[in-house]
């Protein structure tokens, strides 16, 4: 399992989806049989899917959405796709390059999205729209912005299964964008071309593919939430700062597993660690010499620019993390950008966000598959203190992360993963000391402070520990890690850890995402689940586990995380 993280969290799903798939999940389409050829017509395009043969639903892959980020239009915003009369919807696209060696199909013609909905939704009304939509769950994938798929990963099967289970049926989408140096140039050559924060656009442009095309799948336009998980929950809460805040409609919920709108350090592209990428990359290209320097890369081949990418990644074994944070590409703040014309606390504190219902939540040990092994605190400090292009939490106070090193106690029973006493797993006591610090850091503070301000919002915390039983001794000493509730929600699980407990919480916390697709409100008669109130005053969350869920008050190490919020030299 540790060779498995050292491929980063999306590689290890793939590996893990790979090694189940003899016995994978109740509902998973990446083996599904088919057999009828479900027809949707809309605007001049017939789209061709299939019926899962199992499940009684309809999936439409591969729809593309923009034209292909190819030639002259790499580095370039989306442009809309000018579709064919007929799609033939039945085949996946290939994933979009990635920052590690995918085990998929990759291309740069990626920008496509995938449509999951119960069999034969929506006779047609008069206009020829199906009538009446049901609510439409829009997932964005996570992966650092440098990872990330739809082609066999993230399917929607699952979720359209249980909530039809619980007769509250959902449209489930989900798509590509483009990732690492594709999707985010960086570097004074990449705000001189206005080439900046492109997956973002991407992103926006299959929300608003969505919301022109859904009612013809038999989904609603005016009830779409979006989702998603780590880089994919940084990805919902920057969208809901687009155009300061002015969506236009788009989507009316949203819900951030493991990520906030502060969580990546949105730097400028030309801070000192984000040139040195650009000119790693050049260099290994063979482009520093070219006239035009960011012209040269974008004819350099693919291939050798995935190597290149690949390359900015590699870290000295000290400061190599089973997941390293890929801090290089990723959102970029400047003056005219349509998301981050500044950096995100100073937006959210301004209000320049669309002020909509949503869900924030955090696993209990978000920080443990990102830390290496630190001997003693001056490699703690010189951990997150680190200015390398593909390491870097943008700390240069090095005097106030001491100080908040030190609320954090020397003392493995207080580290993380939480709740393990003095076992440290092999590894030194600082390790679970700067586990805890970077799950406050990046998951925990973001998601607090972003509460604290948001008028309608609902708090959770998952504190489940491993559940697959080939491997749950392995990935205890990770505890509830990172990604590790993707389990449930894409119902991972093989059959063998399918227990009556496992299955219960599994269908409660599809439940409280599902209702609030519904009714902007997770609270939607859950079977076996809590009243769950809205964050508010009284900052209450969601314990989220196996046993039962409860009500906590979200008041954890207040302290700490306090302090990071109070210090922009440590968070911005």
């Amino acid at each position: 399992m540790r060779a498995l993280l050292n491929l980063g969290i999306f590689a290890y799903l793939q590996v893990v989806l790979a090694d189940c798939a003899h016995v994978l999940t109740h509902t998973s389409t990446l083996y599904d049989a088919r057999d009828e050829s479900p027809i949707v017509h809309g605007h001049g395009v017939d789209y061709i899917g299939y019926k899962h043969a199992t499940l009684d639903q309809d999936v439409f892959k591969g729809i593309p959405f923009a034209q292909p980020p190819v030639g002259p239009l790499r580095f370039k915003p989306p442009v809309a796709f000018s579709p064919p009369s007929v799609i033939n919807a039945t085949v996946p696209s290939p994933g979009c390059p990635q920052a590690t060696v995918a085990s998929e199909p990759v291309s740069e013609d990626c920008l496509t999205l995938n449509i999951w909905r119960p069999h034969g939704l929506g006779a047609a009304a008069s206009d020829g729209r199906p009538s009446p939509g049901l609510p439409v769950m829009l997932w964005i994938y996570g992966g650092g912005f440098v990872n990330g798929s739809t082609q066999y990963f993230y399917p929607g099967d699952g979720i359209v299964n249980t909530s039809q289970a619980l007769n509250t049926p959902v449209l489930f989408v989900n798509f590509n964008y483009r990732l690492g140096v594709f999707g985010f140039p960086v570097g004074k050559e990449a705000v001189e071309k206005n080439a900046l924060n492109l997956g973002l656009l991407d992103q926006r442009l299959a929300i608003e593919w969505v919301h022109s095309n859904i009612a013809f799948f038999g989904g609603d336009p005016n009830k779409i939430t979006i989702f998603g998980e780590s880089a994919g929950a940084m990805s919902v809460g920057l969208q809901m700062f687009y155009n300061r805040g002015n969506i236009e409609g788009a989507f009316r919920g949203a819900i951030m597993e493991s990520g906030s709108v502060s969580s990546y350090s949105a730097v400028p592209a030309d801070v000192p660690a984000r040139q040195a990428a650009y000119n790693f990359l050049t260099n290994f290209t063979g482009c520093s010499t070219a006239a035009d320097t960011f012209e040269c890369l974008r004819e350099v081949d693919t291939e050798k620019l995935q190597e290149a990418h690949r390359a900015v990644y590699a870290l000295p074994p000290d400061l190599s993390a089973p997941d390293p944070y890929p801090s290089a590409f990723g959102p970029t703040e400047s003056p005219t950008d349509l998301f981050l014309p500044s950096n995100p606390r100073r937006l959210l504190e301004e209000g320049k966000y669309a002020k909509i219902p949503s869900i924030c939540g955090t696993n209990l040990d978000e920080g443990t598959i990102f830390i290496p092994n630190p001997q003693t605190p001056a490699d703690v400090v010189a951990f997150f203190t680190a200015q390398l292009p593909g390491l870097t939490f943008n700390i240069n106070d090095i005097t106030a992360f001491k100080s908040l090193l030190a609320l954090y106690p020397d003392n493995p029973a207080a580290g993380s993963p939480y709740g393990t006493g003095n076992e440290t797993f092999g590894r030194s006591a600082e390790y679970k000391r700067a586990a805890s610090i970077y799950g406050d850091l990046i998951f925990e503070a973001p998601r607090r402070d972003f509460l604290r301000h948001a008028p309608q919002a609902w708090s959770y915390q998952f504190t489940q520990k491993p559940i697959i039983t080939a491997d749950a001794e392995e990935r205890a000493q990770y505890g509830a890690s990172h990604a590790s509730e993707l389990d449930l929600l894409f119902q991972y699980l093989p059959t063998d850890a399918i227990t009556p407990e496992v299955y219960a919480l599994e269908s409660r916390f599809l439940h409280y995402f599902i209702a609030f697709a519904y009714n902007l409100d997770p609270n939607l008669n859950s079977p076996g689940g809590v009243h769950w109130p809205a964050y508010g005053e009284s900052q209450q969350s969601l314990r989220i586990q196996a046993a039962g869920d409860s009500i906590i008050k979200d008041d954890y190490r207040s302290a700490s995380i306090d302090f990071i919020i109070q210090h922009p030299s440590i968070y911005r």
